[in-house]
């Protein structure tokens, strides 16, 4: 599981299942070597930062310290979205809505996944909060443009940095 990393992640966004575990799952991260790590439990039930609902975050910092609080949709200047608009289904209509976010529709999942992203990139410190952290991830995933070659080039410096800091191994590694 997560908590048993084979990539030896040390800055992680982790979703956990059960609220009631969230700090403590923080403080497992710390005693397992992570430096900083954002664990999440949407009070809609998602083990992800929900788009739906308030979530449940406890932040292990650099220090070793556990700082827990609750983000909401709206502090990342997104809209709350109904849980039907995340809401998973077959194989071709999760492949079908895929492709409509890859294209830059603006949906429901979009804002999942821009709400993570962010996270994400709070918890690496590329961004100070959720609203900064969106307006990056939005420019990363540039609508109707995800794979073009300026975003393939920057995820490419985005890998190399995280290696050269070792935070991400190298292919040779594993």
């Amino acid at each position: 599981g997560p908590l048993t990393n084979p990539a030896g992640a040390r800055y992680q966004l982790l979703g956990t299942f059960d609220g009631k575990r969230v700090e403590q799952t923080a403080r497992v991260l710390g005693r397992l070597g992570s430096r900083r790590a954002w664990v999440v439990h949407g009070h809609d039930g998602l083990d992800e930062i929900s788009p739906c609902a308030p979530t449940e975050v406890a932040e292990l910092r650099e220090d070793g310290t556990v700082r827990c609080f609750t983000v909401r949709p709206e502090d990342a200047g997104l809209e709350v979205v109904p849980r039907e608009a995340i809401a998973g289904g077959d194989a071709d209509e999760n492949a079908k809505r895929l492709r409509s976010l890859l294209d830059g529709e603006r949906s429901g999942l979009r804002t999942a996944v821009l709400l993570n992203a962010a996270a994400s990139l709070v918890v690496v410190g590329q961004a100070n909060d959720l609203r900064e952290g969106v307006k990056k991830a939005e420019q990363f995933f540039r609508v109707n443009n995800l794979f073009d070659p300026e975003n393939v080039t920057l995820m490419h410096h985005i890998t190399q940095a995280l290696q050269a800091h070792g935070l991400m191994k190298r292919d040779k590694d594993y």
